[in-house]
């Protein structure tokens, strides 16, 4: 009767887990949580994940039984890493409103890690729910996207840039979900599928019009080509009418042609399609970026250079106001220095040895986007739906590797 009862147990924990796999996706990834907190309708997000460690605390159960070999060991290492050079630099500076909100995020952010490694620290079926939700949350983002396209007050008027973004209220961060979730799901498809999905989803990110996504979106794209994981003479048909069509005509006058007679120009979609089609005109990018990045980027790099050792400090960038360096590896070294430019890389480390298989695949795709998109954002590491994508794969990498050693070890038997 106790082994039953156990099975039993371990069963009804490991259901509550494909539940809380679920709903994580539909409440953090799909940023439902800071949309309908902004709207009156939730608490903040910051209560929600507290609340969220509080409902997952029945997995310590399985936790200590057997899912414990699952857990990605490296995340936590880098997890007491990130804090302690958030710690010492806190304890290090004047803790100012804006440092104290920097450690905070950190803090928040590391929690999330830690709530979702709990999580989905478990058989494949956990994991594997929750890439298949995540069909649900692209569709769901898409058709926000065009929803906003079509009505930019569909949303409340959250979204200031005038560019579709939908929950997340910011284009970048929804163009940069949309690869995330292709990342992950698309190989569960089968391959005669995956080139449909795939148009699908670069549709609904490039009515974000966000450069850095779409710049990934192609890289992602030579990457399936090279590991074959779709048809490649689709792949090539696509790609060279693409080719045809940027080479033949002024692709850039067609589509602002298009979205007049739509009505859904605007003078922010007007500045950055302007900017997209003739990225070798600087008045073109500074007409539409209002304060041009590379000037910037060139001040943030000078204020590393005169702190490069320990940097200014935790929080140092947000006493900046609005304009900030779009670049996750310029803010890390700004505000720590030389070690700085290391935290994030680390992470993919992380998340990303030994993993073989299916996770390998992922890694690399993963792995590469994260380390572009970080040159095009500075909050990577505090965004719930990019931090839930590195516990996924951290998992995915545990489990192969721990699959990889039953094959070696029965070869041997």
């Amino acid at each position: 009767m106790k082994v039953v009862h156990k099975i039993t147990q371990n069963n009804l924990l490991m259901y509550y887990q494909c539940f809380l796999a679920v709903v994580t996706v539909l409440v953090f990834f799909t940023e439902a949580d800071n949309y309908f907190f902004d709207a009156g309708v939730t608490p903040t997000p910051k209560n929600l994940v507290i609340v969220m460690c509080l409902i997952s605390t029945p997995l310590f159960i399985s936790l200590k039984s057997k899912n414990f070999q699952y857990i990605p060991m490296n995340v936590i290492l880098w997890c007491c890493l990130y804090l302690g050079i958030s710690a010492l630099s806190f304890l290090h500076g004047v803790p100012t409103e804006f440092v104290t909100q920097e450690l905070e995020t950190r803090v928040l952010a590391v929690l999330f890690i830690l709530v979702m490694t709990l999580i989905l620290s478990g058989e494949p079926i956990v994991w594997k729910y929750l890439r298949l939700t995540l069909f649900v949350a692209i569709f769901i983002t898409i058709i926000n996207n065009f929803r906003e396209l079509i009505d930019p007050l569909a949303f409340n008027g959250f979204n200031i840039t005038g560019r579709p973004a939908g929950f997340y209220k910011d284009p970048n961060k929804s163009g940069a979900a949309l690869i995330m979730g292709l990342i992950f799901s698309i190989e569960l498809l089968p391959k005669k599928f995956r080139l449909a999905y795939l148009l699908l989803v670069s549709v609904g990110t490039f009515i974000t019009f966000s450069r850095g996504a779409m710049l990934c979106l192609i890289i992602f794209l030579f990457l399936l080509i090279i590991k074959r994981l779709i048809p490649t003479s689709q792949v090539y048909s696509i790609v060279g009418l693409l080719i045809v069509l940027l080479v033949a005509g002024n692709v850039g006058n067609y589509l602002l042609e298009q979205a007049s007679e739509l009505g859904i120009l605007n003078h922010s979609i007007e500045a950055r399609i302007v900017a997209i089609t003739n990225f070798t005109d600087s008045e073109a990018r500074e007409a539409d970026d209002g304060s041009s990045r590379s000037d910037v980027a060139s001040l943030a790099f000078r204020s590393f250079l005169k702190q490069p050792l320990f940097g200014h400090g935790i929080g140092y960038i947000r006493e900046w106001g609005e304009i900030l360096p779009h670049n996750m590896y310029l803010s890390f070294m700004i505000e720590h220095g030389f070690i700085g430019a290391i935290i994030l890389p680390l992470f993919v480390l992380s998340v990303t040895r030994n993993s073989y298989g299916e996770a390998k695949n992922i890694s690399l795709f993963f792995g590469s986007f994260i380390l572009i998109w970080s040159l095009f954002s500075n909050t990577v590491l505090e965004d719930r739906e990019t931090l839930m994508m590195f516990v996924l794969l951290a998992v995915m990498s545990k489990y192969s590797k721990l699959e990889k050693i039953k094959k070696i070890s029965f070869i041997h038997e």
